[in-house]
C-alpha cells in the first residue's frame, strides 16, 4: 500500500525538464544535480531571478543558492510570498539576486529543503561573458579567375532575371 501512494505522488508532482538546447559548453563534471535552465549573463552585472518551490502541505522551505564555480560570488536570497496553487498544494517564492565577477560557466546549485529534511537540488547554469559582439572577416581574399568572373556574370544574369537586386552592379569585369 505504501509502494501504491508513493507512485501516486510521484506522478502527481512533476519535476520540470532538464532543458536539451545549452548552447555554450559546459563542464559535466561540475553540474550536481540536473540542470534546470541557462541564461547569459554579463560580468559584474547584477541579474535577479525568481525560483518558486512548491510542496503539498505548505511547510516553510529553505532555499539556498551556491555557484560551484566562484564561492565568493555574491549572492542574496529574498524569501517572497507563500501562495496555494490552485492546482494543489503550496507555492514559496524566492527572489535572488546573483553579481558573477568572473567570466565563464557558473553553476549555481539551488537547494530547498523542509523542516523534515526533504530536499530538492537543481542547477541553474550563467554563461558570464564580457560585453564582445560578433565580428565579421574574410580568411582568404577572393580570387578572381576567368571562371569566377562568369559565374559572377551568370549569378547577376538569374538576379536580374527575377528582379534581385534592385541596383546593377557599378563594375562589370569582362
Amino acid at each position: 500500500m505504501k509502494t501504491i501512494l508513493l507512485v501516486m505522488l510521484l506522478t502527481i508532482i512533476q519535476r520540470p525538464p532538464v532543458p536539451e538546447n545549452i548552447p555554450f559548453p559546459y563542464d559535466a563534471n561540475m553540474v550536481t544535480s540536473e540542470v534546470l535552465e541557462w541564461f547569459v549573463a554579463e560580468p559584474n552585472l547584477t541579474f535577479v531571478y525568481t525560483a518558486s518551490v512548491k510542496n503539498k502541505w505548505g511547510l516553510e522551505v529553505d532555499y539556498t543558492v551556491t555557484d560551484c564555480y566562484d564561492a565568493n560570488t555574491p549572492i542574496m536570497v529574498d524569501r517572497g510570498v507563500r501562495e496555494e496553487d490552485p492546482d494543489g498544494g503550496w507555492i514559496q517564492r524566492f527572489h535572488v539576486m546573483v553579481t558573477p565577477a568572473n567570466e565563464g560557466v557558473h553553476y549555481l546549485e539551488m537547494t530547498a529543503i523542509d523542516k523534515k529534511g526533504r530536499l530538492d537540488k537543481r542547477v541553474l547554469l550563467v554563461l558570464c561573458v564580457e560585453d564582445d559582439p560578433p565580428f565579421i572577416f574574410i580568411e582568404d581574399p577572393p580570387v578572381i579567375t576567368d571562371a569566377s568572373i562568369k559565374n559572377a556574370q551568370r549569378l547577376w544574369q538569374v538576379a536580374a532575371k527575377y528582379g534581385y537586386p534592385a541596383t546593377k552592379p557599378t563594375r562589370v569585369l569582362n
